[in-house]
């Protein structure tokens, strides 16, 4: 399996890996009890129906605690309360939701960070979410 934004192919990308499997059951291509197992940039992804859910199996991806680098608080417009970073991207946390909601970034300053992208964070408001995020990678076209 491969993933391409408009600008370059990337290594992971859960959501057409999720979307992929959810096909190949639905069509009848495999039956519901196979396991898919996608060959991939990022080595092997299996996936798993699991009642009406599905279990992606993906290698973790560890973060390193980082401070958020001044240029990427200036191009989102915010401070963050925490910052990290692993292999791909950057995550950032802020304080609520209505922050996550309400960022307008500025892309110029965002394309030159040296990841694929910036996961933005922050608390649901309400009890029906945890968290809910954002996710800006102008760098691959996404």
């Amino acid at each position: 399996m491969r993933w391409f934004t408009s600008h370059t192919e990337i290594e992971l990308c859960g959501h057409a890996t999720l979307a992929s499997a959810h096909i190949l059951w639905e069509t009848g291509d495999l039956s519901p009890d196979e396991i898919v197992r996608f060959d991939t940039l990022s080595g092997e992804l299996t996936a798993k129906k699991n009642g009406e859910w599905i279990d992606l199996d993906f290698s973790a991806e560890y973060k390193i605690n980082s401070d958020v680098p001044v240029y990427i608080s200036n191009a989102l417009g915010l401070q963050p309360i925490y910052g990290g970073k692993n292999r791909f991207d950057y995550s950032v946390e802020v304080e609520s939701e209505e922050i996550v909601g309400g960022i307008n970034p500025n892309f110029g300053l965002l394309k030159k960070v040296p990841s694929r992208g910036i996961i933005v964070m922050g608390r649901a408001d309400t009890g029906k979410y945890d968290f809910v995020s954002r996710f800006f990678a102008p760098a691959i076209g996404g």
